[in-house]
Parts: structure tokens; sequence; C-alpha cells
């Protein structure tokens, strides 16, 4: 099984979000984690391991 493109262009798009709402303080670790978690359980039902590791694998979350 495969994660739709479209489901993956929208993740992209709300850990862009996360990111620029945790610098400015406008999100906190819960919300990031609950996020990456569901995600990482919708990806869980196809071979998407790689998929996950490497959108994951560039996303860094810094204050201010």
């Amino acid at each position: 099984r495969r994660v739709r493109r479209r489901s993956v262009t929208q993740f992209r798009r709300r850990l862009r979000r996360l990111r620029e709402a945790y610098a400015r303080g406008a999100a906190d670790q819960a919300r990031i984690r609950a996020t990456v978690h569901s995600w990482l359980g919708h990806a869980g039902h196809a071979d998407a391991r790689g998929l996950s590791r490497g959108l994951l694998a560039d996303v860094v979350f810094n204050r201010g």
C-alpha cells in the first residue's frame, strides 16, 4: 500500500505551519507531538517507513 501524494503534501504543509507557529510561540510540543504521531499512525498502514523518516529528518523546531 502507498500513502496518497495529497496526504504527503498536506502533511508537509502542516509541518511547515507548525514549525512557524512554534517559532512564534503559538504552538506547543504537545500539539506537534500529536500531529506527528497521528501521521505516523496513518502512514503505518502503508509501506511508508522511509517516507516518514525522510519527511521528519529535515524538520527542526526552534523558538524565536
